[in-house]
């Protein structure tokens, strides 16, 4: 597996590991510096994202990736995922299509 698709299947595992709530994976793909910055601009550090995932303020169900590009340029990556996900949170219940902008680098 070439570093382009190990940074797709990590994109995969990030929202199954979303789906099933599972933090403990989260947490071997994620930084220490992570954060969620969500549709309506709210930024929130991993600990309070992980704390809504499970006391099910956020809900999400499944994800369909129509398309995970990865670029590469020295030790720095950049992915864009676009995403089809059914959700349901405190905010709202629907079907969306989320454009999702990773910056990666090499540790």
């Amino acid at each position: 597996m070439n570093d382009e698709e190990q940074i797709q299947e990590l994109y995969r595992l990030y929202w199954k590991y979303m789906i099933d709530k599972d933090v403990n994976g989260l947490h071997e793909i994620q930084s220490e510096d992570y954060f969620l910055c969500h549709m309506t601009g709210v930024k929130q550090t991993r600990a309070e994202f992980e704390k809504g995932l499970l006391n099910g303020t956020f809900n999400y169900y499944s994800a369909d990736h129509d398309s995970i590009e990865a670029m590469i340029d020295g030790d720095t990556a950049r992915m864009i995922g676009c995403s089809r996900v059914i959700t349901d949170s405190d905010f709202l219940h629907s079907s969306m299509y989320l454009h999702c902008l990773c910056f990666l680098k090499a540790i």
